[in-house]
């Protein structure tokens, strides 16, 4: 099956793929900048991740890969800090760089 991604993309799934699970900053949570760790559970056939990160204030942060089947990565250090506030962030699975899955949205908040 075929839909669409939060990006446009295409996402190609069997119906059975599963979309990664968000554990780190789980929904809701509040986290300190220096602790801030995502984590994720693998899905199956996926070869690497993508990152997107959205504040609620100003829109799109950033987007950034996680390689070699890694399932958690802090903020990328080439990227000013994550600020202060309210943040969205979700996952794509990816196989052969096409989308396998996606995440559902999770906001959490950075203390200030």
């Amino acid at each position: 099956m075929v839909g669409p991604g939060a990006d446009g993309s295409p996402v190609f799934r069997n119906a059975g793929t599963q979309g990664p699970g968000l554990l780190s900053p789980a929904a809701g949570s509040t986290v300190r900048r220096d602790e801030l760790l995502f984590s994720w559970t693998p899905v199956e056939g996926a070869d690497s991740y993508r990152v997107r990160v959205w504040s609620v204030k100003t829109g799109f942060l950033v987007e950034f890969p996680v390689p070699e089947q890694q399932t958690e990565t802090g903020w990328p250090a080439d990227e000013p800090p994550a600020p202060a506030g309210e943040l969205i962030w979700r996952v794509r699975a990816l196989s052969l760089n096409r989308t396998l899955a996606e995440s559902p949205p999770a906001p959490f908040e950075i203390e200030e």
